[in-house]
């Protein structure tokens, strides 16, 4: 069986297991590590059964730069808007959402510190099993290379953790995977 046919079933089961899980929000507040008020922390706008981060994000933008991706129709690289509490809200590609504007508004490129990763299924070791575009992975694989500190939080409900996922070399691991019971390091 393919690698690619793997993956499709894995993620089959994984959203068939996530649509069935919930928290409470404030939990994944209490766990999220302290960071430098100067970084800069990319979000996402949850999709779907994801674990919905907004009032992380409302916490973490009273002292931190929020940004969150813009899902590009031509390449596969996702690009950061910056975000506030009242910021309005536009549809993207996939049933997205992101801030009204230019890209940064205007000024230089906002290259995150630290990305929030919403995800299908991860194992102990942060393999991360996404939806199957690759526009995570092209973006962390390119943040690594402009800032090697980058370090990466997934965001799951504990109930996504699972042994084993297919991977292929163009999968990112994750350094960190944020869930309603705590933050687990991986392999870093």
């Amino acid at each position: 069986m393919s690698i690619a046919t793997r993956k499709d079933q894995a993620r089959d089961r994984a959203r068939a297991l996530r649509a069935g899980l919930s928290a409470n929000a404030n939990d994944f507040v209490r766990y999220w590590p302290g960071m430098e008020p100067s970084a800069i922390i990319a979000g996402y706008w949850p999709i779907n059964s994801e674990v919905d981060i907004r009032p992380l994000l409302q916490r973490l933008s009273e002292s931190h730069t929020i940004v969150l991706p813009v899902t590009p129709r031509d390449r596969l690289r996702l690009s950061f808007r910056r975000w506030t509490p009242d910021a309005a809200m536009e549809a993207g590609p996939f049933g997205t959402q992101h801030p009204v504007g230019e890209l940064s508004d205007g000024a230089d490129p906002l290259v995150p510190d630290v990305v929030l990763v919403p995800l299908l299924a991860f194992t102990r070791q942060g393999d991360r099993l996404g939806y199957g575009g690759g526009y995570y992975d092209a973006t962390l694989a390119g943040l690594k290379t402009e800032k090697p500190s980058l370090r990466t939080v997934g965001v799951a409900y504990a109930g996504q953790m699972v042994k084993v996922l297919p991977t292929e070399k163009t999968d990112m691991q994750l350094d960190h995977i944020l869930t309603e019971n705590g933050l687990i390091t991986t392999h870093v």
